[in-house]
């Protein structure tokens, strides 16, 4: 059983993280998430601390901390605006799929200039997802010609982003946003986290080099699933803990009958059943860093940590607009943003109905 107890050095991380997230990502979420755009400045800000390069290796530039670290820094700034985090853990997400498949050569061309400068990557949503990819991709001589359209996370900024493409499913194309034939198209509306910048992006017979694609085996895909299923999940207990924040504190100011409604019994479970489910998530989470540190697959820790953690961040923003009453469905309040967010999660990068047919699968075939 791995210690789940923080080190030092994680709580300093964590205490950065949260104060900045407090200090700079909560007071720009409503205002982005109208704008429907990162706050290019705060993410500089995140970028000069240090929080957008934690896991690229310290020989690169990098902060080269653990999976756990990554995913401790994720609660906060998510807890602070999961729309504008969500530019920097698709960036994260970016160096899994580096380091889990990328050579030396790799890294040090892409991974690298993100730590020289506050550039950012992209990634095809569906990337790690069960979803067809839309590219078609050809062998020309000796270079790959892709063709087709992807919605790309950090489409309108990242310098380079990562797709797949039918017609060669064992590899996973680098693609520069300079490229020949590459088109940034129109932004992606949605309904929750609008800061994470979904960018409609079409392909037209953009070569790509064998030099910039990543080989793909079993092995090395399922631990980048499992390290992007905690990732991911951080995420989603982040926005659990800002609604029960919000809740919380809602509950003592509101009153009813005299008192305030968190003297109510009704009131007071819901917040309790908010808090159980948030350090089982965040336990979870934990566990399954550790056992995808250790490069373990083919276990269901990591899935089982994705899945519960977005329904639960699901059921308690509902929760937390239920206790503001009608209040709770206005946009003068924080909470109808958080519900929002959450089901964003539920269904980027594979759905939660995907995490839960993964894990019916293994229990059935150990």
């Amino acid at each position: 059983m791995p210690d789940l107890a923080l080190t030092e050095e994680q709580l300093e991380f964590q205490k950065l993280a949260r104060e900045f997230a407090e200090n700079e990502l909560a007071p720009k979420a409503y205002e982005c998430d109208q704008k429907a755009e990162a706050a290019q400045d705060v993410l500089k800000q995140c970028w000069e601390l240090g929080l957008v390069t934690t896991l690229i290796p310290e020989q690169f530039g990098g902060l080269g901390l653990s999976l756990v670290e990554s995913c401790v820094i994720g609660e906060e700034l998510a807890a602070g605006c999961s729309g504008i985090y969500g530019a920097i853990e698709t960036n994260t997400l970016a160096q899994l799929v580096l380091l889990a498949l990328g050579s030396e050569a790799h890294k040090k061309k892409f991974l690298q200039p993100l730590t020289e400068t506050a550039i950012f990557a992209g990634v095809d949503v569906g990337l790690l997802g069960s979803a067809e990819a839309k590219i078609d991709c050809l062998r020309v001589k000796d270079d790959f010609v892709l063709s087709g359209s992807a919605v790309v996370a950090n489409g309108a900024n990242s310098e380079w982003f990562l797709v797949a493409a039918t017609g060669s499913p064992k590899r996973i194309f680098i693609v520069s946003r300079n490229a020949k034939g590459v088109e940034i198209g129109e932004p992606v509306f949605t309904i929750g986290r609008k800061a994470l910048a979904l960018t409609n992006v079409k392909l037209k017979s953009v070569q790509v080099a064998p030099s910039d694609t990543l080989e793909v085996n079993q092995h090395a895909l399922q631990l980048l699933h499992d390290q992007a299923a905690c990732l991911l999940a951080a995420g989603s207990l982040g926005i659990a803990r800002s609604a029960m924040k919000n809740a919380i504190q809602y509950s003592k100011e509101r009153k009813t009958f005299g008192v305030a409604i968190a003297q109510h019994q009704a009131v007071g479970f819901m917040i309790a059943d908010m808090a159980k489910d948030i350090e089982a998530a965040r336990l979870l989470i934990f566990q399954a860093c550790a056992i995808a540190g250790s490069e373990q697959t083919g276990l269901v820790s990591a899935a089982v940590a994705r899945t519960f953690a977005q329904d639960m961040a699901m059921r308690i923003a509902t929760d937390a607009v239920q206790i503001y009453g009608g209040y709770g469905y206005s946009k003068e309040y924080p909470v109808e943003k958080l519900m929002r967010d959450a089901k964003s999660y539920q269904v980027y990068q594979g759905s939660n109905v995907d995490s839960k047919v993964e894990i019916g699968r293994q229990l059935v075939h150990q």
